[in-house]
């Protein structure tokens, strides 16, 4: 087995690069959407402390991003630190800047395609025209749309680091058995396992890695002609670190996460129900690669209640197309290699195991490679011979027509992921029940303070949600949170503390639910019940400055002014320009007769704001007990014509004539 760079590899290299940059520069002006908001900006998954760095490690990323909001543990779940781990240095190098995190995108994309290339050249490389087979079978997969969820959605990236770093295990592992890698078999070795284990790090789709690299050494990728099969002792003895890996991967699961899973139920009740969703599911998915016209952002998916005609037609295609994928094995059919491939990749999206997404159709990067190679295989080897095409020209024409029809459609599908609106927009028309979609357009409605039309979708999202008959990732405790403040921004008070109180049966230790139920009671004139909700919600997340500044504006109101002090002191040395905490720790010294001190605060205060008749007449009463009289008097007027039956105005009024 060859393995090595000349000028022709080094060619389709570069023009598989150009061909990804040709398609996916119009994702470059987008911006953050979707759950880039919460997992990037608003920093869930990026590391921002020591404590963060440790914990990253050793709990799963559905625990790690709740880690300032509740103290509840999964078991099993998302483990993805090295994801986490590149968001925030890209945090730490240019910050913000959604260009440069697409940019990112696009190169570990690269990595993936120009790495599929390498492997699929040497599986093919003593074949007929197999480099030309594995060149074709890239750049298709390159331009594909169905990789715009996963390249220009920022948060995608786990999918490109999880195929880079599995398909350079795979390359690897090839060339450790070769003949040639004697001397540097060791070193090529340890790379293997050091990729895979990169590669778990990032998604745990990589886990289906050494079983690709056991299919790998059928005679079927050898084509019967190869001088050294692939199917030796060396590839053999190769596949024990392989598997070794995933091995001890899965115990470091159970060991340290408590689960193996994902922490997801099956959908449907029965095992013939799943098979049938499975079934359903792969020619959903096969569909989808071979007619790509506007992938679907929608994950929602029918669950099988009753297997009737069409569940059981799709589970005998199925079972039909095993039948024809053993005798493509037997006969050494070449396009076997990527059939075998897609159903592989395909596996952990089969509906056969619990998943939180049941169609999502990024579960098609990388398991589309597949199709691709058998796609090309066919052509180069039957269909082409069968037309009397001659020559390199004629025969690639028609797979470069596809390639640019593909890149058009993927150049298009970018835009929709430039924001939140088209995004969401796009979600609602392509299913009207996507759960997340109204959920986004709910959200991004209440950012823009339209609350009346968040609490529509918000509320009209969960009820679809609560139906039950189709499978959609949501998240209950944040939707519930949302219709809340949504609730509680156009007056509805006694709604917006069902809601909040919903979250918390859900998530009793929701550090942000019971925040946000303190300030319905706060504003409900309920301060005692907000000041236990306030000091609950500070128990799990004692660094939340709106917490304690609420806290101890609630105290301020039931008259504990030292109580409030001690909390307000504090925030108003960590945020000097905070007019609000600045006013409260004020009015709390004024009322403790520290006159001096709260004359100094409205004094910054009226500076910031003259007009305030309140600011004007406190400045003046604290001037006035002072022996300030002249200057006391020059703000009382000032405040008198402004507002002349503001309380403080009146009060310092009735002070005047007794001070002169």
């Amino acid at each position: 087995m060859r393995f090595h760079l000349n000028r022709q590899d080094c060619s389709s290299a570069v023009w598989l690069t150009f061909a990804v940059a040709l398609a996916y520069a119009t994702a470059l002006p987008g911006d953050f959407v979707w759950i880039d908001h919460v997992e990037i900006e608003e920093g869930g998954y990026r590391v921002q402390s020591d404590d963060d760095a440790r914990r990253l490690w050793a709990t799963s990323l559905d625990t790690y991003l709740e880690r300032h909001d509740s103290q509840g543990e999964t078991r099993g779940g998302y483990w993805r630190p090295l994801y986490a781990l590149s968001i925030s240095l890209d945090w730490w190098l240019w910050n913000g800047n959604p260009w440069l995190y697409h940019l990112e995108n696009l190169a570990w994309h690269v990595v993936v395609v120009v790495g599929l290339y390498a492997l699929g050249y040497q599986l093919l490389a003593e074949t007929r025209m197999g480099q030309r087979i594995a060149f074709w079978a890239s750049l298709l997969f390159a331009v594909h749309p169905l990789g715009v969820h996963s390249v220009t959605w920022i948060s995608g990236r786990k999918d490109t680091m999880c195929a880079a770093f599995a398909v350079a295990s795979l390359v690897a592992f090839l060339h450790a058995g070769n003949r040639q890698a004697r001397n540097s078999r060791r070193w090529w070795t340890l790379a293997m396992v050091g990729l895979l284990g990169l590669g778990l790090a990032s998604k745990e789709l990589a886990v289906v890695a050494p079983l690709m690299a056991t299919l790998m050494l059928l005679p079927v990728a050898a084509t019967g002609s190869h001088p050294e099969p692939l199917r030796n002792r060396r590839h053999g003895f190769l596949l024990l670190p392989l598997w070794g890996t995933v091995t001890a991967y899965f115990l470091f699961r159970w060991t340290v996460l408590g689960g193996i899973g994902l922490g997801a139920d099956y959908p449907a009740d029965g095992l013939v129900n799943n098979v049938a969703m499975a079934a359903m599911l792969w020619w959903h998915y096969l569909g989808r690669v071979l007619l790509p016209w506007s992938p679907s952002i929608s994950d929602a998916w029918p669950i099988v209640q009753q297997v009737g005609f069409i569940e059981g037609l799709a589970i005998g295609g199925l079972i039909l197309v095993g039948c024809m994928l053993a005798f493509g094995v037997r006969r050494r059919w070449l396009a076997t290699t990527g059939a075998l491939w897609y159903l592989v990749w395909m596996i952990p999206a089969s509906g056969l195991l619990p998943l939180h997404h049941y169609r999502a159709e990024r579960y098609l990067y990388p398991a589309s490679w597949g199709i691709m190679l058998v796609i090309t295989a066919l052509w180069f080897h039957h269909i082409a011979g069968r037309f009397h095409l001659q020559g390199r020209t004629a025969t690639s024409l028609p797979c470069a027509i596809v390639a640019a029809f593909l890149a058009l459609t993927t150049a298009h599908e970018n835009q929709f992921w430039w924001n939140d609106h088209a995004l969401f927009t796009k979600a609602i028309t392509q299913d009207p029940d996507y759960v997340e979609g109204r959920l986004g357009l709910g959200y991004l409605a209440l950012q823009r303070q339209e609350y009346e039309c968040a609490v529509d979708w918000l509320a009209t999202g969960i009820e679809v949600a609560k139906r039950g008959d189709q499978t959609s990732f949501w998240s209950p405790p944040m939707a519930h949170t949302n219709l809340g403040l949504a609730y509680y921004y156009v007056g509805s008070d006694a709604a917006a503390g069902a809601e909040f109180r919903r979250v918390l049966e859900l998530r009793p230790q929701s550090a942000k639910a019971l925040y946000h139920l303190g300030l319905v009671e706060m504003k409900q004139g309920r301060l005692a019940a907000a000041e236990r909700s306030f000091r609950a919600s500070l128990r799990l997340n004692a660094e939340d400055i709106l917490c304690r500044s609420n806290l101890a504006f609630a105290l301020l109101q039931q008259g504990e002014l030292q109580p409030s002090r001690k909390l307000l002191e504090p925030l108003v040395a960590e945020q000097p320009n905070n007019l609000t905490n600045r006013n409260n720790l004020a009015s709390v010294l004024l009322a403790q007769r520290e006159f001096g001190a709260a004359e100094q605060h409205f004094q910054i205060l009226v500076e910031t704001s003259p007009e305030d008749a309140g600011l004007l007449a406190k400045l003046a009463w604290c001037q006035v007990e002072l022996g300030q009289h002249e200057a006391a008097l020059q703000n009382y007027d000032r405040a008198r014509t402004k507002q002349p039956n503001h309380p403080a105005v009146l009060h310092v009024g009735r002070l005047l004539p007794r001070r002169e």
